[in-house]
């Protein structure tokens, strides 16, 4: 039962972060269409469009990117859904791989649809600006950061590759 609720939570996790990518990203393009707005001093909405990866990474590159991130994220997404279902995972994990899940899934939903990822978080310190970011980079970045310090704090009693697995 324990196991089974975990792999509840990990689908509902995953889908709460796409739902959370996928309305906040609608919100952004009927609101945001004429400008930005200023949220708090250092973090306004500012609708921006990527065909690239982070950072705008092989943005201009003609079209062959978007099948590439489409088929990068339907294997990795493959891998998660796998493990979530049939490793023994602890929750940690499971919150971890289902961040990463349902956000690599909102960003693939907006290149498969519009061959392009609707972005619009802009956080910056006067003249200094991080790279334009929505709510499934989020789901990635919180994902991927709690593998690694995960990694760090088992280094020590097992393996760092399989140290999410109990």
């Amino acid at each position: 039962m324990r196991r089974f609720l975990g792999i509840v939570f990990s689908f509902v996790l995953a889908g709460a972060w796409f739902a959370g990518d996928y309305f906040s990203k609608i919100w952004a393009v009927e609101h945001l269409s004429y400008g930005s707005k200023k949220i708090i001093p250092f973090l306004d909405f500012h609708l921006a469009f990527n065909e690239g990866a982070a950072f705008s990474m092989l943005s201009n590159q003609g079209g062959w990117q978007k099948w590439f991130f489409i088929l990068l994220a339907i294997l990795v997404g493959l891998w998660l859904i796998w493990e979530l279902l049939f490793e023994k995972l602890d929750m940690t994990a499971r919150f971890a791989y289902a961040s990463i899940l349902g956000g690599a899934a909102g960003n693939a939903y907006d290149r498969w649809i519009d061959g392009k990822v609707v972005d619009f978080i802009l956080v910056y310190y006067k003249e200094h600006s991080f790279p334009i970011f929505n709510v499934a980079d989020i789901g990635i970045t919180i994902g991927a950061v709690v593998i690694v310090m995960y990694a760090i704090a088992n280094w020590w009693g097992a393996n760092s590759i399989t140290a999410i697995r109990r």
